[in-house]
């Protein structure tokens, strides 16, 4: 591999990683209230609120399609069984910030995090 192959990879790594700072820096922070939503078939099922100081909870979702067992604790959501063939959404990482989602696509299910109560800007410079 020659010099300008590494810096040609270096340059378009950091490339690849610019959206996700951008993401990260326009959401964080701008919602009062976090909430888990959980849609089923396409139907909100439930809608929870997301903190960290919340008790655990879990409750089962099940439909014709499967049955799936869902967990927020700390804040933090993360699909613990499911009764899927691949177990993708099982094998996901737990969710905690806005935007964030798992999706079961066997059972049809959609847990993502929204955000309520959008905070003002408190100043703007230039």
């Amino acid at each position: 591999m020659k010099k300008w192959d590494v810096v040609i990879i270096v340059v378009l790594i950091i490339i690849s990683l610019i959206p996700e700072g951008v993401t990260f820096i326009i959401n964080d922070n701008k919602y009062n209230n976090l909430y888990v939503e959980v849609y089923s078939e396409g139907k909100l099922y439930k809608k929870l609120p997301l903190n960290k100081n919340s008790e655990e909870i879990s409750f089962t979702i099940d439909n014709e399609l499967g049955e799936n067992v869902i967990k927020i604790d700390k804040g933090q959501v993360k699909i613990i069984d499911a009764d899927c063939p691949d177990q993708i959404c099982v094998k996901a990482h737990a969710i905690s910030k806005l935007g964030e989602s798992i999706i079961c696509l066997p059972h049809k299910l959609v847990v993502k995090i929204t955000g309520e109560g959008k905070q003002e800007t408190d100043e703007v410079s230039f």
